[in-house]
C-alpha cells in the first residue's frame, strides 16, 4: 500500500483517517507512529505530496537513540524550514525564562527540564526512501527538531546527547 493510498479510506468523526481501519492495514507499525504519522497526516496535502509514492507496508520502524549532532543534520521538507528556525530561536530566551521559553504546554516544559529531551520520540525516515543525500529525513517533529536546534545552538545541551527517535526504513 502506498502512502496516497490513505486518501481513498473511510475518514472518522474529526475527518481523519479511521485509525481502526489503519490499525487493521498496518498491524506492525508502532502506536506512536501510526497516531503521528499516518493517523495525522495520512490525509494531509502537504504530506501527500511528500510522501505519496512510499509503500508504507514495507516500512519497517525501530525505535532508537542517536546523537543530537546527528538528528540535525536531518533533511526536512522545505515549506517547514520556516517554523523549525522560528521555534529555535526561542532558545534565545533561555536564560531569562529557562525550558518555559520553548513550549506553553507545562508537561512539555517539565519533561525538558527533567530529561533534556523530548517527550514522544518525533518520526524519521531514511534518506534513501526520499533519494535525499541526507541519512535521515524528518517526517513529523518540527517543533522538537526546532528546540533541539536551539539548545544547542545556545550551548544549553551537548552535540552528543542522545534522543530517541522513530526510524523507518525499507
Amino acid at each position: 500500500m502506498l502512502f496516497k493510498d490513505l486518501l481513498k479510506l473511510k475518514k472518522d468523526y474529526v475527518g481523519l483517517v479511521n485509525y481502526y481501519e489503519l490499525r487493521n492495514l498496518l498491524p506492525e507499525t508502532p502506536e506512536e507512529v501510526l497516531e503521528q504519522f499516518f493517523y495525522d497526516h495520512g490525509q494531509n496535502g502537504g504530506f501527500q505530496n511528500q510522501y505519496s509514492n512510499i509503500d508504507i507496508n514495507k516500512l519497517k520502524w525501530c525505535k532508537k537513540k542517536a546523537k543530537a549532532k546527528d538528528i540535525i543534520e536531518c533533511s526536512i521538507y522545505e515549506r517547514f524550514y520556516p517554523w523549525v528556525n522560528s521555534v529555535s530561536e526561542r532558545l534565545k530566551y533561555f536564560e531569562k525564562n529557562s525550558y518555559s521559553c520553548i513550549d506553553v504546554r507545562k508537561d512539555v516544559v517539565d519533561y525538558w527540564s527533567k530529561n533534556y529531551t523530548w517527550m514522544k520520540a518525533p518520526i524519521f525516515l531514511e534518506g534513501k526512501i526520499l533519494d535525499s543525500k541526507k541519512k535521515i529525513h524528518l517526517v513529523e517533529g518540527h517543533t522538537r527538531l526546532g528546540i533541539l536546534i536551539g539548545l544547542l545552538n545556545n550551548k544549553i545541551i551537548e552535540k552528543n546527547t542522545l534522543h530517541e527517535i522513530w526510524y523507518g526504513s525499507y
